[in-house]
């Protein structure tokens, strides 16, 4: 049976015991360069051996990688249904506190799981993401499920058709746990009878506007990736405030058809995980063009320089960033850390979010990194490359 509501009980351990690094700028240069070059040569591959069957406690599967947790489904050595289970009793266990999910869907996912546990058995693997727990933001069209984008007035909307990225994630063999809680309407506030996702780093912490309960389900090991939009910054912004990865791709990269629309010109939707391959795996899977959406892009991906913000440039465009001022003050949206993320929006090109250092508190730090037209893969190979040289992708919060 789906529900939508969780019991309170919440569970935390000890707090993460990673001692905290001094992020020096010469050693963030250091590893950009390492990483620009690793990019020529190195593709999305696990950043850890494989553990052995022994070392598998579902316990502790939670906060593996996408890319590790494939191998050993793939192998036969982690059985997707298991597997569901064990997320769904976590979501159980933790949910009911955090509120990121807007809706679980138990029966349905369990289903899911066990019709891959037959076609993996028997010798059909779809490829990384079959038998492979994830969610969605609940803007996402589900065929018979209801899709309420936050508002009160589409609590009983039930579309009788699948997004297109929720189509290409189940044709991929994904399991879709649920959908994910999100702002109201995707815009900057929550409704008031719908619970706000809470960071699992800390309840008083901010959990990163519109696509919130991604980053939140994400980051607290209740699915090991979701689906998150991007129309000012609501991959990234939650991406930074968990300590997780968002990929916002080129625009079209990935349709926008079945997925409740904010601004159409500037939406944009893409993976949240855990790690750059995992999105990189998950980008793979969901875009590509859609006759259904006369935005989606045809083209292959391409190769491209990338830049790293803060500190974007834009050269002796007085009159460009006059503009850009005064449409920020006219909307309201005149805070710093927008100027980040609104560009890449407006341009439609792609942004990589992704954890780069702690505070003194033991909170994460986020770096972007930003490239031209269709430079998702390069994007990722760095992004990559630099998540082999640092730690802070495996620093997780104490829940």
């Amino acid at each position: 049976m789906e529900t939508n509501r969780h019991p309170p009980e919440i569970g935390r351990n000890s707090p993460a015991t990673d001692r905290p690094m001094r992020l020096t700028r010469r050693d963030l240069l250091t590893w950009l360069a390492c990483g620009a070059a690793a990019s020529l040569q190195t593709g999305c591959r696990p950043a850890r051996p494989l553990p052995p069957p022994a070392q598998v406690a579902m316990s502790e599967v939670h906060y593996l990688s996408l890319t590790d947790v494939a191998a050993l489904i793939k192998s036969r050595r982690l059985s997707p249904v298991a597997l569901t289970r064990t997320m769904l009793d976590r979501i159980q266990a933790l949910d009911g506190h955090l509120h990121s999910y807007a809706r679980v869907m138990a029966d349905s996912a369990l289903a899911a799981a066990s019709a891959a546990e037959r076609e993996i058995q028997s010798g059909h693997y779809r490829g990384p993401l079959h038998g492979m727990p994830i969610a969605v933001k609940d803007l996402c069209y589900t065929q018979g499920v209801p899709t309420m984008g936050g508002m009160k007035l589409l609590q009983d909307f039930v579309p009788d058709y699948d997004a297109t990225v929720v189509a290409r994630l189940e044709a991929a063999g994904a399991i879709l746990l649920g959908k994910l809680s999100l702002t109201e309407g995707a815009m900057v506030g929550y409704h008031r009878d719908f619970p706000m996702p809470l960071n699992p780093w800390g309840e008083e912490l901010w959990a990163g506007v519109s696509s919130s309960g991604s980053g939140v389900a994400t980051a607290a090991g209740l699915c090991f990736a979701s689906i998150g939009t991007d129309t000012g910054g609501s991959i990234r912004f939650p991406s930074m405030a968990n300590g997780t990865v968002g990929l916002k791709p080129t625009y079209g990269r990935v349709s926008r058809y079945g997925v409740l629309p904010l601004a159409e010109s500037l939406d944009h939707i893409g993976p949240m995980t855990r790690s750059v391959a995992d999105a990189a795996i998950m980008l793979e899977a969901i875009a590509g063009y859609d006759p259904n959406d006369p935005t989606s892009l045809r083209a292959p991906a391409a190769g491209a320089p990338f830049a790293v913000a803060p500190g974007l440039q834009y050269g002796s465009m007085s009159e460009w960033n006059q503009a850009r001022r005064e449409r920020d003050l006219a909307l309201g949206l005149n805070k710093p850390i927008t100027s980040f993320t609104f560009p890449h929006d407006l341009a439609g090109t792609p942004a990589l979010a992704l954890p780069c250092g702690v505070s003194g508190q033991g909170l994460p730090y986020t770096m972007q990194l930003a490239g031209s037209a269709l430079s998702e893969a390069m994007l990722c190979r760095i992004g990559h490359a630099y998540e082999q040289s640092t730690p802070w992708h495996q620093r997780h919060p104490p829940v």
